[in-house]
């Protein structure tokens, strides 16, 4: 089994720690066989797909692909400096300058475009005008870009006011157009970059200050302060244009008041006259502000973010209920092994669009013995993945079908007859209000992109590095922002959402923007911590386990941000991500995209490297949460966990699974009563007496305990075969309930028995364990009837079997009410010729009866657990 080729030269690349030497012109590469002999190679994959490090390879290819191309090899395009091109300056001040220098658009090796900022591309500075006398200084006449295309130089401004001009070119390219930073020497700005509410005015002025000489203010100099762009209403000292002469020291200033709208706002300000001279009249410099509408802001954002939630719960409850029992058949998947946990771990977070969900109800399956602690943890590995398909879904920009959807789904939801139709309008509805949402949601944001005061909020969390590594304070109180977000939301798809409108915003750069969905993991696994409390010790590992798996994956992530890609400078994970999506990232471009490939990436890397250690997992949570489960697996109600609620399916599945652990407490306590009735004189009365008093008291608080479970689930959404199901599991419970009651009869009747020494003949003796054998064969019936309601098989039950099963039933059923029919007339022909005791008849007659109504009760229950009969 393999492949074989010829080349003339060929070469076998050989990856250290990944490729074993076999022997003489044979190598493995993770489980590939690779032979070279005399110009032919041949690879065999045979022992490739008996491993389990195959998974492995995609990741390889991952890591491989992308270093096809580099951004070193781009051709500069243009160059630019970072901020306004115009700026006020003090003279003799020192002013630090960055340029960025990037190239054409180009198609990147997995497909998609970028524009690259080139490395190693000289820059040349020089200044190109200066006043009479002002004499700067440049504290480098060239330098190259780094890695991130960047390069900076320091200016110090000349003693004398005017205009200075400083050249940003790239000698080795002189097709590029240069780029021209303009000082205006002695203009000193102040109050610049303010927010404010909007219907009010700025807190501070908006001012300059003109120094003729350093720290020497030059008095009646004249200054035009101009509205440029701004909300309506928005004014300057109550007008559009305003100029003022210069006090004695040196200041002229406006107050700034706001309009009724929220946005961003320019005032134009220009020295009229004074001792910059005539030519500064002819350069602008610019004041920005920005008004926010704070109660608008707060209810879109907010009201986005409520639709955003409700829309994708919507859809997760529509695709749950449209795979309706298909999440039983995906569970007894689990048996197979972790690849395939895994797996299902993976589809039933994409039905349900949310880890938490699919965590909580994993939680619920180890807390009702359905799943094992290994099965849970790759079950976990998968969902992580699953969660991303959120992601990446709303990072398309798909905001223009929500209408379209909600309107279509609705007119489906009223037209549709079938339940599938009518799902699929919920899954339709569901995805509109989520668009919906997310819609309203970034609206907002984006218009706040040029918010001053929300970008100094987000630079506190600023994780961009200054042309140097990555800084790690910044990146942990990222992480921890990310984090406490997804455990206020209680989701780390909306926290995600969230995070992407942020994003599109531009209000958070790429690396803070990587950092916070890194907290984003770890913050989700506060939903399985709530859920495993007051759960058995295996809940709480499996909740541990999802903590570590997040935990550990985040901080080998936050590692790979101090580990740069050849070539770029950038981190190597980071980089990896962005080749493949369009743009440069790293420039502030196509960030939603990015983030969302970010978050696959990552998930499916954990999910690739941890696949292998589920079992080192597994006993780290043991050592961490110490002890057995014995005494909580002999809870009776343990299997009704509230966590599967969400999941009718497998609700309903346990609840037959909980009433086969009363069929079993009834039958040993129909067993023990008969015992004592056929027995009287040869039984431990104080022992078998608590016994089946136990059992009748565990099937009262099972049937209290079952049927608050089932009218919790009605309150679910149910299909319509899952709705039919709920009356016929009422109605087992209570049957089952009424076969206890029945041995506690028997037990008053042994008692009677023993008391006054009533005898029995053998006659009698044997037709009443002739009827106890045919209830017991009834017993065998019911419980194989609900053990096969209760086992989750993957098409559903056996309905051929069962309904040969309920004709089996049915027969011992005729046989039970015949033998009470002859057996009763078998003891008058005793009464009538005087061998048998009227006092022990009575007892005798009694026990018929209450043997023939429990195999009533039984059939009843074996009718209930066969779908589609109505008798």
């Amino acid at each position: 089994m393999g492949w074989t080729w010829k080349r003339e030269s060929p070469r076998i690349f050989l990856f250290s720690g990944l490729t074993t030497v076999i022997g003489n012109g044979q190598w493995e590469l993770l489980g590939l066989d690779i032979w070279h002999q005399e110009g032919e190679t041949t690879l065999s994959y045979q022992r490739l797909l008996k491993r389990p490090a195959i998974l492995a390879l995609p990741l390889l290819v991952c890591l491989l692909l992308p270093g096809c191309g580099s951004d070193g090899d781009a051709e500069p395009n243009r160059i630019e400096v970072n901020g306004q091109v115009t700026r006020g300056g003090r003279l003799g001040g020192n002013y630090d300058l960055q340029f960025i220098v990037r190239g054409k658009k180009m198609r990147t090796a997995l497909g998609g475009t970028t524009i690259p900022l080139v490395g190693n591309a000289r820059v040349s500075f020089r200044m190109v005008q200066e006043p009479d006398g002002g004499v700067s200084t440049l504290a480098a006449r060239e330098g190259k870009t780094n890695a991130g295309g960047s390069v900076r130089v320091s200016l110090t401004l000349g003693e004398k006011p005017g205009v200075y001009k400083l050249e940003a070119a790239l000698p080795d390219h002189p097709e590029v157009e240069p780029v021209t930073v303009v000082f205006l020497g002695g203009l000193i700005l102040r109050g610049n970059k303010q927010d404010g509410w909007v219907g009010e005015s700025l807190e501070h002025l908006v001012e300059v200050r003109i120094e003729s000489a350093p720290r020497v203010y030059e008095e009646k100099a004249t200054i035009k302060f101009e509205i440029r762009s701004a909300p309506k209403g928005s004014r300057v000292d109550g007008h559009n244009t305003v100029e003022k002469e210069t006090n004695a020291e040196g200041e002229a200033g406006v107050h700034v008041s706001l309009g009724k709208k929220q946005g961003k706002g320019q005032i134009g300000i220009q020295v009229l006259s004074g001792s910059l001279g005539p030519e500064a009249a002819h350069h602008t410099l610019t004041a920005r502000f920005f008004a926010i509408d704070r109660f608008q802001l707060v209810i879109k954002v907010l009201g986005g973010l409520a639709l955003f939630i409700f829309g994708m719960r919507l859809m997760s409850e529509g695709l749950g209920l449209a795979a309706g029992d298909k999440l039983r058949a995906l569970l007894n998947a689990l048996t197979r092994n972790r690849f395939a946990a895994a797996g299902v771990g993976v589809l039933v977070t994409g039905l349900i669009q949310s880890s938490s969900a699919c965590s909580v109800m994993v939680i619920g399956f180890v807390n009702a013995g359905l799943m094992q602690l290994e099965q849970a943890i790759a079950v976990i590995m998968g969902s992580n993945i699953g969660t991303t398909v959120t992601a990446q879904m709303i990072s398309f920009k798909l905001g223009s079908l929500a209408l379209p959807a909600i309107a279509f789904g609705v007119v489906m939801l009223f037209v549709a007859k079938r339940s599938q139709t009518r799902f699929l309008a919920q899954i339709l509805i569901g995805f509109g209000i989520l668009f919906l949402g997310m819609s309203m949601m970034s609206s907002p944001l984006k218009e706040l992109k040029d918010s001053l005061m929300l970008k100094q909020m987000f630079n506190g969390l600023s994780c961009s590095p200054d042309g140097g590594a990555v800084p790690l304070f910044p990146v942990l109180k990222a992480v921890m922002a990310g984090a406490l977000l997804t455990v206020i939301v209680q989701s780390s798809s909306a926290s995600i959402g969230l995070l992407l409108a942020l994003a599109g915003a531009e209000l958070v750069d790429v690396y803070t923007g990587f950092a916070i969905l890194l907290g984003g993991n770890i913050g989700t696994t506060i939903t399985a911590v709530l859920a495993a409390i007051g759960s058995t010790r295996a809940a709480k590992r499996t909740a541990c386990a999802h903590c570590l798996f997040n935990l550990i994956g985040t901080v080998i992530m936050v590692g790979l941000l101090f580990i740069t890609w050849p070539g770029t400078g950038h981190p190597f994970f980071m980089e990896l991500v962005a080749r493949f999506t369009d743009g440069n990232v790293f420039a502030g471009e196509n960030l939603p995209r990015y983030l969302a490939n970010a978050h696959t990436l990552f998930n499916v890397s954990c999910a690739v490297l941890f696949i292998g250690f589920v079992p080192v997992f597994a006993v780290a949570c043991r050592a961490l949460i110490t002890g057995t489960d014995e005494q909580e697996e002999d809870q009776p109600q343990r299997l009704l966990d509230p966590r599967l609620l969400a999941t009718p399916a497998i609700a309903i599945q346990q609840t037959w699974a909980e009433i086969q652990v009363m069929l079993t407490e009834g039958r040993e306590a129909q067993s023990k009563s008969f015992q004592t009735i056929v027995e009287a004189g040869e039984v431990d009365w104080d022992r078998i007496t608590e016994s089946i008093s136990t059992h009748e008291r565990d099937l009262d608080e099972l049937q209290s305990a079952v049927t608050e479970y089932l009218s919790e689930i009605s309150m679910e959404t149910l299909t319509e075969a899952q709705g039919e199901i709920i009356p016929r599991l009422l109605h087992s419970v209570n049957d089952v309930e009424r076969v206890g009651d029945h041995s506690m009869h028997l037990l008053r009747l042994a008692r009677r028995v023993r008391k006054r020494s009533l005898p029995f003949t053998p006659d009698a003796h044997k037709q009443l364990r002739e009827m106890f054998s045919t209830v017991e064969k009834l017993f065998d019936y019911c419980q194989g009837a609900v053990a096969a309601n209760a086992d989750g098989h993957e098409s559903g039950p056996d309905l051929a079997g069962l309904r040969q099963n309920l004709e089996d039933a049915h027969e011992a059923g005729r046989l039970l009410k015949k033998q009470e029919h002859d057996f009763r007339k078998s003891h008058v022909q005793r009464h009538e010729n005087g061998s048998c005791d009227v006092r022990s008849g009575v007892v005798f007659l009694d026990v018929l009866l209450n043997l023939n109504r429990v195999g009533g009760h039984l059939i009843n229950i074996i009718q209930a657990a066969t779908p589609g009969d109505t008798a």
